[in-house]
């Protein structure tokens, strides 16, 4: 998904930054640099679906395209409550946590991230 700065202002890590910090105050989390011009905020959100208590690990990604170009991507994983501190779901956020931070995101409008390296999701 993406999207343009209001008037004025200009696409940077900063900015991005600014556009993160109600989340990272609301979950008591720390914006994070990913990549170059991109930052990303990663929480744990309780919630809830017919009844059965859930936990959601949420990773938001903003990305800066200067002059004005913005790019946001969301990733989410749910857990039942009370499976999100076993060792199992442990285990997979730890490697979904390594591989999207470690995300390469392509560097200007029309272009694809090089092609060296094999995405994580890609089993071939």
């Amino acid at each position: 998904m993406g999207g343009t700065t209001p008037p004025g202002k200009v696409a940077t890590a900063a900015y991005l930054a600014e556009l993160l910090a109600s989340d990272a105050a609301k979950y008591g989390v720390a914006t994070i640099q990913v990549g170059e011009n991109a930052v990303m905020v990663q929480y744990n959100m309780p919630t809830e679906e017919r009844g059965q208590p859930l936990k959601i690990r949420t990773w938001r990604i903003f990305q800066a395209l200067p002059p004005s170009t913005l790019r946001h991507a969301l990733f989410t994983y749910t857990v039942l409550a009370d499976e999100f501190d076993q060792p199992g779901s442990v285990a997979e956020m730890e490697l979904l946590d390594r591989e999207i931070a470690a995300l390469e995101l392509a560097p200007v409008i029309g272009q694809t991230p090089s092609a060296s390296k094999k995405p994580w999701w890609r089993p071939w």
